[in-house]
């Protein structure tokens, strides 16, 4: 019997890689990227090759945050908004405060009902 894989993965690997080559091109000094999740990376690019890897795992989280780091480097600024309905229950807002650090960003925490009404975290 075949079990069903999960409809919906987060590949923000593959996004940061997609932001920074369109960023690349520009010539402007205000490079910012804008990641908009609900969830931890669950997917990551190798090579020729996407992995759907769920329950998350380690890999996609490495190569995410590498991603996000060769983004700084380049001289872009990323701002994460992590949309959450439940603060304290959610184990991924871990990961959003660990690409904050490390990129010394900037983090929304908020839910999706409620934009306007959001915790900022800035390193």
């Amino acid at each position: 019997m075949l079990e069903k894989a999960p409809q919906h993965f987060t590949n923000l690997h593959m996004g940061l890689q997609l932001a920074r080559r369109i960023l690349r091109r520009r010539t402007s000094e205000n490079k910012q990227i804008f990641i908009i999740t609900d969830g931890q990376p669950t997917a990551h690019v190798e090579g020729d090759f996407v992995y759907l890897l769920y329950p998350p795992d380690q890999r996609s989280t490495v190569a995410t945050l590498k991603e996000a780091v060769l983004s700084v480097k380049e001289g872009c600024r990323i701002a994460t908004f992590a949309l959450i309905e439940d603060y304290l229950g959610m184990d991924w807002v871990g990961f959003v405060d660990q690409l904050t650090k490390l990129t010394k960003g900037v983090a929304f925490y908020t839910n999706s009902a409620e934009l306007s009404s959001c915790i900022n975290e800035s390193y």
